[in-house]
């Protein structure tokens, strides 16, 4: 915080955690992909804070009470996340 002293803060969040998860090649260029994930996060009444991806690695941010609901829809959803080898 004092290194924004000077900035406007809008909202600080505590209890935040990420779930990082290797995409496998095959579906970096298939579409709705993403849209996928956050649909079937969204009707498990689970709620994503942010999310983020870089080539074949995808970042999730949610409350910690979310954390293990998402974690499972997740891995169903992409089942080889686990490996960074995942082709």
């Amino acid at each position: 915080m004092k290194v924004f002293s000077k900035d406007e803060i809008v909202t600080t969040r505590n209890n935040l955690d990420i779930i990082l998860m290797y995409i496998p090649k095959k579906y970096i260029t298939t579409p709705g992909f993403f849209y996928l994930l956050s649909k079937n996060l969204a009707f498990n009444n689970v709620n994503m804070i942010g999310t983020s991806n870089i080539e074949t690695e995808v970042f999730f941010l949610f409350e910690n009470k979310d954390l293990p609901k998402a974690y499972k829809i997740l891995t169903e959803l992409i089942p080889d996340s686990t490996s960074r080898n995942s082709e």
